[in-house]
């Protein structure tokens, strides 16, 4: 059996990280591949999420967004989306990219 990989992006309290999971039938591994900051923001007293820190570093990096880089080597991707989702357009993005490229994509709205 040829290794099925797969990408997440997880989105922790101090940083956010990439992971590869790779499946070859037997056994299943994981590796993190790229790791950023998630550095909070004060605001009135308050924490609150970088998110405009975290869009950008989505949007630009190749390795968390992969419309910018390629989908090479994914076995599928799995897209969940709603109306109101602030990334549908990079969504819809993606599904022609995945389309073009022969990676089988599941999207659901």
């Amino acid at each position: 059996m040829a290794i099925r990989t797969m990408a997440a992006v997880d989105l922790g309290a101090g940083s956010g990280r990439v992971l590869l999971a790779g499946f070859d039938g037997r056994q299943l591994s994981l590796e993190e591949i790229h790791r950023f900051p998630n550095q909070p923001v004060m605001l009135r007293g308050h924490r609150f999420w970088n998110v405009l820190a975290l869009w950008d570093e989505m949007l630009t990096n190749p390795l968390v967004n992969p419309i910018y880089g390629s989908l090479c080597g994914l076995a599928s991707l799995e897209v969940f989306t709603g109306p109101h989702d602030i990334l549908l357009p990079d969504y819809r993005k993606l599904k022609v990219k995945a389309e073009a490229e022969g990676v089988s994509i599941a999207y659901h709205k």
